[in-house]
């Protein structure tokens, strides 16, 4: 544990025994930097039993650890990664864990790519959504049975079902959720009977607690609730019921409505030092090259796990791709710029989650500009022109960059980025468009 974050939790127990912490808690910090873990440690403090919360041995820690509590509800997004250790897929599978691994994605109950077994220790698995959850009038909710239907249909050998059920590990406190929170997820409605009869958070937060002395629910991503919901969400803020405590994570509390935002304490989760993160590459890789484990780095805002999630091969199969974009917006004709852009922009239709993919590739933006700014910062007088050229096009993709949340055209969001591209890139040169 880092000392930030051992000093957060020692601020967070205080705040406990005072009684003084509020109903409504947002922490804030980079994906990966543990903002969900420490929701989820803050809930166990919250409704332990023991006298050093939380203890970890009472019923409410066990369960709530288990995430198969009744006073506890957790929305996740099904895209988090999961991580398993590569010793324990390889006690399910000693004759082989990629090809395992293989066979679990053709079953669809985990999507590819499959990041190399042998290259990493600890490996980030995503589950395909189409397995678990089941469409409905509103939002796509879990469905236990089906899954496990599914699981025992599927051509997979025990020991790959065994897997499977224990990689996923729907507990009964959990609801994942596809790309956005909407109203449906808020105030049940439409929703069937929801999870183990509680049917969207604001029901839940409104009964009496089971079996705690408190109610808890964890909105981990809550940007990626939609206006309709935050708004839904704004009378509980405002009056929340009696043993109620939400703890939401987000790592773009702008994105949140003001509203929303002023109404939470905000508690800052804050990314490891630099020194911890450049030790940190032997956690997640056997060997990577230091000047790529940098690279993964400013990728993934500081935070180790972030930039471990990034695979390797998509990562340098998608920088080659940036680099001939950026050396085609300085250099080729405007038709075969066009074409290549359109390309390029096109491609994020073709996957499930388009704005990630434009997301990945606006900051990969970043990257290539800041590498070039360095560069030219070191050529001194020489490089003004460059330097002026690659700060401006790292300002334009930061600001891109917020434009790709769910719902938005990433297509469109794209070709627009690789006009201004070139734009800026020519007229640095003093060319034109």
């Amino acid at each position: 544990m880092s000392e930030a974050m051992g000093a957060m939790k020692a601020a967070v127990l205080d705040r406990l025994r005072s009684e003084t912490l509020a109903h409504a808690v947002l922490l804030d910090g980079p994906r990966g930097s543990g903002k969900s873990e420490a929701a989820l440690w803050i809930g166990r403090a919250a409704v332990c039993e023991g006298k050093k919360p939380p203890c970890g041995t009472c019923e409410a820690c066990r369960s709530f650890e288990g995430l198969s509590d009744l006073d506890l509800l957790v929305l996740r997004p099904i895209d988090r990664p999961v991580w398993v250790e590569r010793e324990r897929a390889e006690s399910f599978f000693p004759g082989g864990v990629r090809e395992a691994l293989d066979r679990i994605a053709g079953e669809g109950f985990l999507r590819a790519p499959i990041p190399d077994p042998v290259s990493r220790p600890l490996l980030p698995l995503r589950l395909d959504p189409s397995s678990f959850l089941r469409r409905t009038k509103g939002s796509p909710r879990l469905d236990r049975n089906a899954f496990e239907a599914r699981l025992e249909a599927s051509s997979l050998e025990d020991a790959e079902k065994a897997f499977v059920r224990e990689t996923a590990r729907p507990g009964l406190s959990l609801e994942w959720y596809i790309s956005t929170i909407g109203i449906g997820l808020m105030t049940g409605a439409g929703e069937g009977g929801g999870l183990g009869g509680r049917s969207g958070i604001l029901p839940f937060l409104g009964r009496r607690p089971a079996a705690r002395r408190r109610k808890v629910v964890v909105v981990e991503e809550a940007d990626r609730m939609t206006e309709e919901a935050e708004n839904a969400l704004l009378k509980t803020l405002e009056e929340p019921p009696p043993g109620s405590f939400l703890l939401l994570t987000t790592s773009r509390r702008e994105a949140l409505l003001d509203t929303i935002r002023s109404r939470c304490e905000r508690i800052r989760v804050r990314p490891p030092p630099p020194d911890e993160t450049k030790r940190a590459a032997a956690r997640f890789f056997h060997a990577i090259d230091p000047e790529e484990w940098k690279s993964l780095l400013l990728l993934g805002e500081g935070v180790p796990r972030q930039a471990a999630e990034i695979d390797l091969d998509l990562f340098r199969e998608e920088r080659k791709k940036a680099e001939d974009l950026f050396q085609r917006a300085a250099s080729s004709p405007v038709a075969e710029y066009a074409l290549a852009l359109g390309t390029w922009a096109e491609e994020v239709e073709e996957t499930g989650a388009p704005e990630t993919l434009a997301a990945d590739r606006l900051s990969l933006f970043l990257l290539l500009a800041r590498e070039r700014a360095v560069r030219a910062s070191a050529e001194g007088p020489a490089g003004d022109a460059p330097f002026a050229a690659a700060e401006r096009v790292f300002a334009f993709a930061h600001g891109a960059l917020s434009g790709a949340r769910p719902g938005t055209n990433s297509r469109l969001l794209l070709e627009e980025f690789g006009v201004e591209l070139r734009r800026l890139l020519r007229a640095a040169a003093g060319g034109k468009g």
